[in-house]
């Protein structure tokens, strides 16, 4: 999960039997997110379904993704409530594609009026080769629904 912030999707997906889960945030944001992060998954026994700790943490620099020899790569990529400015842009969408294993998904969570979103799911779409869906979901297609399948 890109810019985890408290952890709570990322707990939910390993409850929910993900398998083994990685959070993610910024590395700054005062030197208190990825500690706060970390006692979350902690204090929430961030457990899946067979009782094992499938949570992961750790800190993220869009800036300064993995490079293509890095081992981290992923099935599943998912952010919710990403963009807050702009100039991020650029660099969040290239940190997903590098995350999302050839073939993998990206989805995203959002409220429908972010601004950047669009120009977001677009850098994700065209993304310079690799191969990844991109999924977009507004927070309001998802109010009341009971779960959320993927074949």
């Amino acid at each position: 999960e890109l810019g985890s912030g408290t952890g709570l999707g990322g707990m939910l997906l390993a409850r929910g039997g993900a398998g083994s889960v990685t959070l993610s945030d910024f590395p700054g944001g005062g030197a208190v997110l990825i500690p706060n992060l970390e006692r979350n998954v902690v204090a929430n026994s961030a457990q899946d379904v067979t009782g094992n700790e499938p949570c992961k943490v750790m800190s993220l620099d869009w800036t300064a993704p993995p490079t293509a020899d890095s081992d981290e790569g992923f099935q599943l990529v998912v952010g919710s409530d990403l963009v807050y400015d702009q100039d991020i842009i650029t660099p969040l969408s290239k940190t997903a594609l590098r995350l999302a294993e050839n073939g993998g998904s990206i989805v995203l969570v959002s409220p429908s009026a972010r601004t950047g979103l669009r120009e977001l799911v677009a850098a994700l779409s065209e993304g310079s080769g690799r191969k990844a869906k991109v999924s977009l979901y507004s927070i309001h297609e998802l109010q009341g629904a009971k779960s959320v399948s993927s074949d």
